[in-house]
């Protein structure tokens, strides 16, 4: 098997594999550059409070103590938001995951507090999970929910495999020599306008 032929199997295989990961960064790309009403989701969810009650947790971080308090009222998501309110003795928590935002209050000398969560539909998953990292929050301790480190791990994934996807398709390309005048007035133009752009937006 040539080199050519096993770069052909890359470029299709990585393309198949990644299929809807590929799919999903570039629609949820659309969606966040364009604020259609379509695709408007926190005017229709759904939001609701309830009272709760836990056992104050002994722990040596804010984190260790807010995964505890979570873990005891089925409460799962990437923390991003820790506080510890001290002239009311309240700590809050804030969590989020694709779908759902929920905050926490627990006063910590009578374990009493409430939950509020919010349920989004399915037009907030895409433009989240576009950029669900978990690095946006004002903790040390980033990427805190096992989910989020997974699909940390695949957006490094598909990001490998773009620019798999563009080294082969551009090996692809050098050989087939019928195609290589239309190829290089493309890549001249795609060129120039993205250096023309990315010189522009630096400069002013």
């Amino acid at each position: 098997m040539t080199f050519q032929q096993v770069n052909k199997k890359i470029h299709i295989y990585t393309g198949l594999l990644l299929f809807l990961f590929i799919f999903l960064f570039a629609f949820s790309g659309f969606m966040l550059n364009h604020r259609w009403e379509i695709w408007d989701f926190w005017s229709s969810r759904i939001e609701h409070t309830e009272e709760i009650s836990v056992d104050i947790p002994q722990a040596d971080t804010d984190l260790e103590k807010a995964q505890k308090i979570i873990s005891q009222i089925d409460a799962e998501g990437e923390i991003h938001f820790i506080a510890h309110h001290v002239q009311t003795n309240e700590f809050e928590i804030k969590t989020t995951r694709p779908g759902q935002k929920t905050t926490i209050k627990v006063n910590l000398t009578t374990g009493k507090g409430e939950i509020n969560i919010i349920d989004l539909n399915g037009w907030e998953l895409l433009p989240s999970l576009h950029a669900y990292t978990g690095l946006h929050s004002n903790i040390e301790e980033k990427k805190n929910w096992f989910w989020t480190e997974i699909w940390s791990v695949m957006m490094d994934i598909t990001a490998i495999g773009l620019i798999v996807l563009l080294a082969s398709g551009l090996y692809m390309w050098l050989k087939q020599r019928s195609e290589r005048r239309i190829g290089l007035i493309l890549l001249e133009t795609g060129s120039v306008v993205f250096i023309l752009l990315f010189w522009i937006l630096s400069k002013f």
